[in-house]
């Protein structure tokens, strides 16, 4: 029985020593070790995914060629030591779907690596983000308080009226967003002309921008959207669809 069991062992000890060779072998070969975001999944209020790897990267190679996004999505990119960082403009509504090409990524022995990383935006709780994308959006959010002192007071829900802001794209302004909340198109067969529900929409309206003005909106840093289309010329506005 002893005799049988010595030759078992070595076979496994093989066996073990092979696997850990294979193992140690697809390790030094030049690979993406992680992503931020994990999985496939672009948390929708994520702007940021950055592609960690194994090596240290050439941060002489141009960005534009090492990575595109298909279909474009305007984005900044930054090769780090060891990390390749794309920062999109702008969060993206849930369901959009691209993919983000790794095109002759160069490490610094040399090595190259080519990769299609797909991603479709979803929504995940804050409390799931990565611990680097929660400390990210906190300081996206004070610095965005501080150019944007409205946001802070956002949003606002009276029984006339909704008042919410959209994430600016990088260099503009930021969108603020009106609701009507006191009139019920009940009744009125869907004619958003008639004298009722306009002058209740100029009331609502009247009121929402007079609460803006008081907490110091201004024409340089915001920009007016309205749910509804009717009178947004009149209140200098435009008509906002999250369509």
């Amino acid at each position: 029985m002893k005799k049988n069991i010595i030759p078992l062992l070595a076979l496994f000890t093989l066996v073990v020593i092979i696997f850990g060779a294979l193992a140690a072998f697809q390790n030094s070969k030049f690979h993406i070790s992680h992503i931020d975001p994990t999985g496939s999944i672009l948390p929708s209020s994520q702007k940021t995914i950055i592609f960690y790897f194994n090596k240290g990267l050439d941060k002489n190679q141009p960005t534009s060629e090492v990575v595109t996004v298909v279909p474009s999505i305007p984005h900044g990119t930054k090769i780090g030591a060891n990390s390749i960082q794309i920062d999109l403009d702008y969060t993206l509504a849930e369901n959009v779907k691209f993919v983000v090409n790794l095109k002759n990524v160069l490490s610094v022995g040399g090595e190259k690596i080519s990769q299609a990383i797909p991603f479709t935006v979803g929504y995940v709780d804050y409390k799931k983000l990565s611990a680097d994308e929660q400390k990210r959006q906190i300081a996206d959010t004070d610095n965005m308080e501080v150019k944007y002192p409205l946001s802070s007071l956002l949003p606002i829900i009276t029984p006339d009226f909704q008042i919410k802001y959209k994430y600016p794209a990088k260099g503009t302004k930021m969108p603020i967003i009106i609701t009507n909340l006191a009139f019920s198109m009940d009744g009125l067969n869907g004619n958003y002309q008639s004298p009722e529900y306009l002058a209740v929409l100029r009331k609502t309206r009247t009121e929402a921008i007079q609460w803006l003005n008081q907490n110091k909106f201004n024409t340089t840093d915001y920009v007016l959207y309205f749910t509804e289309p009717e009178l947004v010329s009149e209140f200098g506005g435009s008509y906002y669809s999250s369509n």
